[in-house]
């Protein structure tokens, strides 16, 4: 199992730095949920953080609002308060907008 968690850590790291050059991969942002959900679950929280920190850059980056959705469930937080507070800094941001839909 060590061997395991150690490769999945590897692959966050990956995924980490192929998100810095292509932050609109689907497959990256898929692959990291993936990892985070069979290994480590217990850091959906931090990965808020990390998708705070992409949305912003780009707030409509909606391959990062589904993740940021996917950690929120995983953590059992609502992301209501986040959208409305996107929304209020943009009223145009559709994303945000679906997140409350």
């Amino acid at each position: 199992k060590e061997t395991f968690l150690k490769s999945a850590q590897k692959e966050l790291e990956l995924t980490a730095t192929c998100l810095q050059k292509q932050p609109k991969s689907y497959s990256t942002w898929f692959h990291r949920a993936w990892i985070i959900q069979k290994f480590f679950p217990q850091v959906a929280k931090e990965e808020l953080i990390l998708c705070d920190e992409f949305l912003a850059v780009d707030e409509r980056n909606f391959h990062c609002w589904n993740y940021r959705r996917a950690m929120c469930q995983l953590a059992q937080q609502s992301s209501i308060q986040f959208a409305r507070t996107k929304l209020d800094a943009n009223f145009s941001n559709y994303s945000a907008l679906h997140e409350l839909a």
